[in-house]
């Protein structure tokens, strides 16, 4: 009988959720708006870095097959 991998996975990470959700709403309002920023700036940065990749990508596809 095989291993019902996915379903177990799903379960997981709705638990881990769950935990998240609970250690922030556990935090003073202090800490969570330091949690906040600090996501904020992370995310801000790997989309950043995102985009500049996509920008590059597009600009080396144009060059290679329209110039």
């Amino acid at each position: 009988m095989p291993i019902p991998i996915i379903p177990i996975l799903a379960v997981s990470a709705i638990i881990g959720g769950l935990f998240t959700l609970d250690w922030y709403y556990t935090k003073s309002k202090a800490e969570r708006e330091e949690a906040d920023r600090l996501a904020m700036r992370w995310f801000g940065n790997r989309f950043q870095d995102l985009a500049e990749y996509q920008r590059y990508k597009i600009q080396q596809y144009m060059d290679e097959n329209f110039t």
